[in-house]
């Protein structure tokens, strides 16, 4: 019977465990995601509009047209 309850116990730990990773992950996914609509949305205002790439973490490239 003590077996038996020990069994259950680390199962039980180790669904829970899963559960939470897994919440964590769709946790992050969904704050990366908000996080490059805000840099996007920074990004635009900063270029007025004009075409943008973002190099790195911190550096926006504003991309401008040229004349002939």
């Amino acid at each position: 019977m003590k077996y038996s309850l020990i069994l259950i116990t680390a199962v039980l730990a180790l669904g829970m465990g899963a559960i939470a990773a897994d919440e964590s992950k769709e946790l992050a996914d969904q704050q990366d995601a908000e996080a490059q609509d805000s840099r996007n949305f920074v990004a635009s205002r900063v270029c007025e509009g004009a075409p943008f790439s973002w190099e790195d973490d911190k550096t926006l490239v504003c991309h401008r047209e040229q004349r002939p």
